[in-house]
């Protein structure tokens, strides 16, 4: 099987769309925040690329995260042979010395999985494309993924698109539920799962990423929305660009908000790619800021334990044999710069799209990265 014959479409959740060229984000103005905006510099970076074990097939990574420098997780989809759809999950675990595939047999063939998250302990949950469609919430139980049953789980319109999970034994994920596929934000008290109140009216039909800040309240994103819980829900002033899309949310306070994706803007030859998209919230406006690479697209942005950014990625159209980062250089009062790292040159004739990032616990600026070569290989790489 050509590996490039692999579904674009398995990608659900908001990070993997960069490799689709589906992805985006709004830019606003503010004289306050534009006072704030960065400048990008550049350093070699200390990133390594990390044996995956081999994909029977077609096989894309689309999320991450880790618990502690000897146990991590990378979850995706993948395709083991010609006409093989749906897209199967794929799985795999870190033991502090080599990744391996963990088995998902168990859960079907329902489109991969979209999203990981850990909190730096056992409370570790994932996302995974469920029967019709519909998000299926799986927990680690110590060796592989099992399937929890939420409310409304199996209800047409129903369906979960991203997980996020947090000290202290709590989660959150967000999808969409019922018949008029209502944007839902889902929580986990340590015991069960309930959804939270009804979003605003006018929110995005579903809901695709989701962040929080260190001062407790959590942030959901979707298509055309950005909206922020804290016992209620207040909807944030936000205005797409046409043909773009958001794929990643880092709220340091309230008034400190950083957004990141792509756009296409109007016009332009066939084949044109995007502009990557990077956006600062001041508590009124949204600011566009200086990007570290264009054109092409920003995919992954995480934070320090202190909701400070520290880490972002993306696509970068005019090299794009090895991954481009940009790592967050505070300088006092808000201020600071993006300085832009480089991963491993994957070699002439390759392409590298790294779809996720998460900080690895337990060390000092160690971060995990996954996504996929071009010929539909996962593709890992670790900074030290």
């Amino acid at each position: 099987m050509r590996r490039r014959q692999f579904l674009t479409g398995v990608a659900g959740a908001a990070g993997t769309g960069v490799a689709a060229m589906a992805l985006g984000s709004m830019a606003a103005g503010s004289a306050q925040a534009r006072g704030r905006s960065s400048t990008v510099s550049s350093t070699t970076g200390s990133w390594t690329a990390v044996d995956a074990p081999p994909a029977a097939g077609s096989a894309r990574l689309e999320s991450v995260a880790a618990q502690s420098a000897n146990r991590a997780w990378a979850v995706g989809s993948q395709l083991r042979g010609e006409g093989d759809t749906p897209p199967a999950p794929l799985a795999l675990v870190w033991d502090g010395t080599s990744w391996s595939e963990a088995d998902t047999g168990h859960l079907g063939r329902n489109g991969g999985i979209r999203s990981v998250s850990s909190a730096g302990d056992e409370n570790a949950w994932a996302v995974s494309h469920g029967p019709d469609g519909g998000g299926q919430l799986l927990g680690w139980d110590g060796t592989t993924w099992q399937h929890t049953p939420y409310p409304d789980e199996g209800r047409s319109g129903a369906g979960l698109n991203a997980v996020l999970a947090v000290a202290g034994g709590e989660a959150w994920a967000v999808g969409s539920r019922g018949e008029g596929s209502e944007p839902a934000l889902l929580r986990w008290n340590g015991s069960v799962w309930q959804w939270t109140d009804p979003l605003p009216a006018g929110v995005s039909p579903s809901l695709l990423g989701l962040s929080r800040a260190s001062d407790g309240s959590v942030w959901a994103y979707g298509a055309e929305a950005v909206v922020r819980w804290d016992g209620g829900w207040t909807q944030v002033g936000f205005t797409p660009s046409i043909r773009s899309g958001i794929t990643g949310l880092v709220p340091t306070a309230p008034d400190d908000v950083w957004l990141i994706g792509w756009a296409y803007g109007v016009g332009g030859p066939p084949g044109k790619p995007p502009a990557p998209v990077l956006s600062r919230y001041d508590g009124t406006d949204w600011s566009s800021q200086d990007k570290p690479f264009s054109p092409g697209a920003l995919a992954a942005i995480t934070a320090d334990g202190q909701g400070v950014p520290e880490l972002l990625c993306g696509w970068d159209f005019w090299e794009q044999t090895s991954a481009h980062y940009a790592r967050w250089e505070p300088a006092g009062s808000g201020s600071g710069a993006w300085v832009s790292e480089r991963g491993p040159d994957a070699g002439t004739g390759s392409s590298v799209t790294q779809s996720a990032l998460t900080a690895i616990p337990g060390t000092t600026g160690g971060y995990w990265s996954v996504g996929h070569l071009g010929d539909n290989t996962p593709r890992i790489e670790r900074r030290t």
